[in-house]
């Protein structure tokens, strides 16, 4: 039953962890694209008919 009972404690601790790590994983991904949402934005368009090279 002891056992039983400490699997089971043992399981939801696990897939709490996974949700974290999960959610962690996607703030990680959504901050990410917003940087780079960012970044673009700030950089200037390269102009095909400039003499100036990127």
């Amino acid at each position: 039953m002891f056992d039983g009972l400490r699997a089971a404690g043992g399981w939801g601790k696990l897939s709490g962890f996974v949700t974290v790590i999960r959610l962690g994983l996607l703030a990680l991904y959504v901050t990410a694209l917003v940087m780079f949402a960012k970044w673009t934005a700030q950089r200037p368009a390269p102009n095909p008919y400039s003499t100036q090279r990127y």
